[in-house]
This record gives C-alpha cells, structure tokens and sequence, in this order.
C-alpha cells in the first residue's frame, strides 16, 4: 500500500488518520462535502483534498486498487475498510 485515500476526510477522527498516514510517509487524499479549517490544514500537511463530489477529482495516485486503501465513514457503502477496523489496525501495528 503506499497511497490512502478518505471518503469523509474532514472529521476530527479521519483527520487524525490522514495525519497518521502522512506522518509514514504516504500519499493521502480524500474527500469532503465542505472546506474546513481542519481540511485547509490537512491540505497545507499535504493531504490531497477535495469537496466536489467528482470521481474525475481523485488524483491518479489513488486509483490503483493494489496500491491503494480506502477509508469510508460509516454512512457511505461497505466495500472497502471501515475506520473502527483501521484504527484497531494502526493501535496493534508494529512501531517502527
């Protein structure tokens, strides 16, 4: 995996994760209905946000299913992970 892409990235949880991913090095994009503060920050970070709900806007880097992992909030449909999985994930993974 070396791209993580959020569908939801503006809230406070899903933020900590695009900061989490960040911080390890990989490319993180993602998607929300409205700017924020926080998504500007996001952003400033290095995360690849945008706010129009517009498959054509995901940049490249995200599109490749091999390489990519995508982070849905719960409210959106369940074919990929879910946050509550991933944040057991990253709670057990080895620190390097």
């Amino acid at each position: 995996m070396t791209a993580v892409y959020f569908v939801g990235a503006g809230g406070i949880g899903m933020s900590a994760l695009i900061r989490y991913f960040l911080a390890k090095g990989k490319r993180v994009g993602g998607y929300d209905k409205t700017p924020s503060d926080l998504t500007e920050e996001l952003k400033k970070e290095g995360a690849d946000i945008h706010y129009e709900d517009n498959v054509a806007l995901i940049g490249e880097a995200f599109k490749s299913p091999d390489d990519t992992l995508v982070v849905y909030t719960p409210q959106r449909r369940k074919t990929q992970i879910g946050r509550s999985f991933l944040y057991g994930f990253v709670s057990f993974a080895p620190k390097k």
